[in-house]
């Protein structure tokens, strides 16, 4: 066998890096993410594996690209013409380079005619399926439409009706509507204009001309569109961070509630079951369900090389009716296809019955999904409404508490609740009763009340016989119920001494945190979404001190200027006897929390919203009494202690930032030393 030279090989390459200077590289390093039960992106399975690569000579710097008819319709705007390809890359068709100065997008009719957005051109162009020019829809002349309002078409969608749905590049009413005649139908579906304290106070104190003129706040142009077989339009939205994604409805408002927002979408696609994928300028491909949760989140990009699986400029996505995603790559001028893996069909199939309410069939998908990996929330979830309709409730609850199913959690532990409620029901109402009697007996005949103890309850703790102030731990804690009912008569016993004392409001604010401590422990699920795992309770411990102990400075020396009477020791045990309420009510609401479910969720909120308000009250009156002011001037000195408080904060977050600046340089210094010493 004759032996090949080393120089030809190197010759052979070096022409085919010339002849075809793009090379594909089948190994892919993209990555496939999902949403955690806490909203964070979590690694999973691939969801989707690169297949193999569409090309052909004629695509230049394709732009958009349409899958119909088994066909990729594809606009280029280098080579400014519509190219028609088969799945496998043979050309079809390509025309209207004669016509065209920009195309950026293209769609399609029910009759396959095909329309092309030009905006340097500001027109749209609609060509027969044999490449035939029939029209071209120009700037709209109706009044409505505005005479100052650009007409720039970049992307397009076309309904059933005929109906075009036009982003114009600069277009920030919204899309622009346009019947099959090219008549102007409105405006649809506009982005809301991002508000916040500026823009609010710039609303107030200028009028519209000069925020024209000055402060342009008008809201981003949609960037691409489509519509699903139901007729939802599908927007995306590159400059916004919220509801960059929104699915339409024909009056205009989004449907898709706590989406998750990938950043720089610039494309959208509705697939089988109308799952719906969302292409960023990065690279990143997000499919969602119907209803806008998030399955997957995979794709990478490379500017350098072009690899399998990984982009250099993605431009549009498309998917076909057997699930087959068609990533469009302008600057490579390829078509990347994607195919599902096994872990994907599988939830998928679980999903389209799940969808269609067949919970129980489901199951056998989620647990496999599971089997699989026990973190995927979607398949968790959905195993839980399988058992739910089974009426295995504590099975149900189980795997609802694990997916942050709040809802499917209270349906199921109501379920539980009401069961053992009615095989107990008589046990607990005997219990109940026999403590009550039992009690009435014990007072009745066994502890007598006497007239001095009936005094002593009537009197407040106030020793008339013995009037000097005298103070002890057990009236210090007794006062704790007291306040409640007698706020002046405890702050006033305060004031002369012989209520409280360090050691006491010491102790309060012990047991004030450890209750703190229990409500963020043990507080029911439907009540305490906070994961404890990932909660600092010593930071917010020490944060808790801190803005207590920064209240009570605050306002000791804002009573100082303001004929306040009241000591330093004094606030800090009228501020610890202020608390009482949580300190009374803290442990039955966290019962409370363990016992409820969502139907009866106003009480626990309405006892809780009792005792934040009742604690302010009485933050109220013991500022008041303490200090012996009068009701308006405890409202000046609150006011007061509030703003003082918030420059103080404000103040100290400049001088961390001075500090850190300091560090930094301070560290670059030793850093260049180290480097040449």
């Amino acid at each position: 066998m004759q032996k090949i030279s080393p120089w030809l090989m190197v010759l052979v390459v070096a022409i085919t890096a010339l002849v075809n200077p793009l090379t594909i590289n089948a190994q892919s390093t993209s990555r496939t993410y999902s949403l955690s039960a806490d909203n964070q992106l979590i690694q999973v399975q691939d969801a989707y594996a690169p297949v193999d690569v569409i090309t052909n000579e004629a695509l230049q710097l394709p732009e958009d690209m349409v899958i119909a008819n088994d066909l990729l319709y594809i606009i280029d705007s280098r080579a400014r013409q519509v190219i028609i390809l088969e799945k496998d890359g043979t050309l079809v068709n390509q025309f209207g380079q004669d016509v065209f100065m920009t195309p950026t997008g293209i769609a399609l009719d029910q009759a396959s005619n095909i329309y092309v957005a030009d905006g340097i051109a500001q027109r749209v162009f609609k060509f027969d399926p044999q490449g035939n020019l029939l029209q071209a829809f120009e700037r709209p002349t109706s009044p409505l439409f505005g005479a100052k309002t650009p007409f720039s078409p970049v992307k397009l969608h076309v309904d059933v009706r005929g109906n075009l749905y036009i982003v114009g590049e600069g277009s920030t009413n919204g899309l622009i509507q346009l019947n099959a005649a090219g008549e102007f139908l409105g405006f649809f579906g506009a982005n809301s204009v991002a508000t916040g304290l500026i823009q609010t106070l710039r609303d107030i104190f200028l009028t519209d001309t000069m925020n024209a003129r000055v402060f342009s706040n008008l809201p981003p142009a949609p960037t691409n569109v489509t519509m699903d077989a139901e007729g939802a339009v599908y927007t995306v939205t590159s400059a916004l961070t919220n509801e960059s994604i929104k699915k339409l409805n024909i009056a205009g408002e989004n449907m898709l509630d706590n989406l998750y927002n990938p950043v720089n979408p610039i494309d959208v696609t509705v697939g089988p079951q109308n799952r719906f994928y969302v292409l960023t300028s990065e690279g990143i491909i997000s499919e969602f369900t119907r209803y806008g949760v998030l399955l997957f989140n995979f794709g990478s990009q490379d500017t350098t090389t072009q690899r399998l699986g990984i982009f250099i400029r993605p431009t549009a996505i498309e998917v076909d009716d057997d699930g087959i995603l068609y990533v469009l790559d302008a600057e490579g001028g390829v078509i990347q296809r994607f195919s599902a893996t096994a872990f994907a069909r599988e939830i998928h199939a679980g999903l389209a019955l799940y969808e269609d309410g067949r919970y129980q069939e489901s199951a056998t998908y989620w647990q496999e999904v599971l089997n699989l990996n026990p973190s995927f929330v979607f398949a968790r979830n959905g195993m839980g409404d399988a058992l739910f309709t089974e009426q295995r409730f504590e099975e149900a609850r189980d795997h609802y508490q694990l997916g942050k199913a709040y809802y499917g959690y209270s349906q199921a532990y109501w379920e539980i609740r009401n069961d053992w409620l009615q095989s107990y029901a008589f046990v607990v109402v005997a219990i109940i009763i026999a403590f009550f009697v039992f009690r009435w007996l014990y007072r009745r005949f066994v502890k007598k009340p006497t007239k001095a103890t009936k005094l002593e309850g009537a009197s407040s703790n106030y020793d008339f016989l013995n009037p000097e102030p005298t103070s002890n731990l057990k009236m210090d804690l007794r006062s704790l119920r007291t306040v409640l009912t007698r706020p002046v008569d405890v702050f006033y016993e305060i004031t002369i001494g012989r209520i409280g004392s360090i050691p006491t409001a010491m102790l309060i604010y012990g047991l004030l945190i450890a209750i703190f401590v229990l409500y963020n422990y043990f507080t029911g699920f439907l009540f305490n979404p906070q994961l404890t795992d990932s909660l600092n309770i010593l930071f917010i411990i020490m944060l808790l001190i801190f803005a207590v102990g920064l209240f009570i400075s605050m306002n000791y020396l804002v009573s100082t200027i303001t004929d306040g009477e009241g000591t330093v020791k004094q606030l800090i045990i009228g501020t610890a006897y202020a608390f009482s309420p949580f300190l009374m009510g803290g442990i039955p609401l966290i019962i409370m929390s363990n016992i409820f479910t969502y139907n009866e969720a106003f009480v626990y909120e309405l006892f809780l919203l009792i005792l934040v308000l009742y604690t302010l009250f009485l933050l109220f009156m013991m500022i008041k009494e303490i200090h012996n002011y009068t009701f308006w001037e405890t409202v000046r000195n609150i006011v007061v202690t509030l703003f003082l408080i918030f420059v103080f904060l404000i103040v100290a977050y400049v001088i961390y930032l001075l500090l850190m600046q300091i560090y930094d340089f301070v560290d670059s210094i030793i850093r260049e030393v180290s480097l040449r010493v």
